[in-house]
């Protein structure tokens, strides 16, 4: 079963999943100085609220700038970009 704040996520097309598992496949990198694209073909996996199960993919386009101690952060996360 859900809790309240599982539920009450934003921009979900259906209720959230419980216990989601993301999986990413990243499809292409390009790194630019410190700054990168990244396009990843994801899968989400969990139940619903109701005990169906719940399988979503999609492809997101994310832009990510490297920190001065040398990992990336991400600039712009867009789940359904490409």
């Amino acid at each position: 079963m859900c809790t309240a704040s599982t539920r009450s996520a934003p921009r979900w097309p259906v209720s959230p999943p419980c216990s989601p598992t993301l999986t990413p496949d990243i499809r292409k990198e390009v790194e630019a100085g410190d700054i990168a694209t990244v396009l990843n073909a994801w899968t989400l996996e969990g139940t619903g609220p109701d005990g169906t199960p719940l399988r979503l993919t999609g492809t997101s386009a994310d832009v990510l700038r490297r920190r001065a101690d040398g990992t990336w952060g991400l600039l712009i996360d867009d789940p359904w970009g490409a």
